[in-house]
């Protein structure tokens, strides 16, 4: 098992802390004096979504990355871990959140909607209909985009990094043209631009390519097999990469490691 990068944890707590006092609005019918102003400071807490849709791809990477390279883990399997992962805590805090907002008879009403048959079986960020997306548990949306990146993940380890460079540079164009041709003002560009799990595929991607980044950097040669003796320098540095950053691809002959995890 791969050891845990303390300082992500750090990150996950300043972000959290963020996206939830931007959640606390929520309040506002309350007319606490002064509580709209102090709110208007964490008006673009919702950032914070764009942090943990990055750092989701920089994770998935780190950790299953060379295993499903190297075949140690097949797609289903590792879709189906992540399934089984996501879909329990998913399910009870969905229809928890409709009991509690919404009441048992609500519930109970709504069993047939096609709102409620959506958001079952996690497909409610793929609408770009009001009143779909939110429904019931307005967090779980973001569990429905992550399910797609857990789907496009399995494709895009069979890709090079050079080859997954390219997807994201063309995913990035086709979101810039759509903004400049199609603008904000339609009424689908709030789910165009913050649930559609296709344009958000760009900072799941965006985390992928940062932790490849990362590893090229810690991958030195201190770190691969070498046939030189240990008490002849080398004629590479210690903190360089042998292999160019953007087009690099582990070649055959070197094992996936770890500054913690020899090869």
């Amino acid at each position: 098992m791969k050891r845990k990068i303390g300082s992500l944890t750090g990150l996950r707590f300043v972000f959290v802390t963020l996206l939830f006092l931007h959640h606390l609005d929520m309040f506002s019918d309350l007319a606490i004096e002064g509580y709209d102003e102090i709110m208007s400071y964490f008006v673009e807490g919702s950032i914070s979504v764009d942090f943990f849709f990055i750092l989701s791809g920089f994770v998935v990477s780190y950790a299953y990355l060379s295993k499903m390279e190297d075949r140690e883990i097949s797609s289903p399997t590792f879709l189906a871990y992540r399934l089984c992962k996501l879909y329990p805590l998913y399910l009870i805090t969905w229809i928890g959140a409709v009991l509690i907002y919404s009441g048992k008879e609500y519930l109970l009403g709504n069993l047939c909607s096609p709102q409620f048959l959506v958001g079952l079986f996690m497909l409610q960020s793929y609408v770009p209909v009001d009143g779909f997306a939110f429904w019931g548990n307005g967090a779980a949306w973001s569990v429905s985009t992550e399910l797609f990146f857990y789907a496009a993940f399995v494709c895009l380890v069979r890709l090079s990094r050079k080859e997954r460079t390219n997807v994201f540079l063309f995913l990035l164009g086709i979101v810039l043209l759509n903004s400049f041709v199609v603008g904000n003002e339609t009424p689908v560009a709030n789910w165009l631009y913050y649930i559609d799990p296709v344009f958000r595929l760009l900072d799941f991607m965006a985390g992928m390519l940062l932790y490849e980044w990362w590893a090229a950097m810690k991958l030195g040669p201190t770190n691969q097999p070498t046939n030189q003796p240990t008490n002849q320098p080398t004629n590479q540095p210690t903190n360089s990469h042998p292999y160019p950053l953007l087009f690099w691809r582990r070649p055959p002959s070197v094992s996936c490691c770890t500054p913690w995890r020899s090869p």
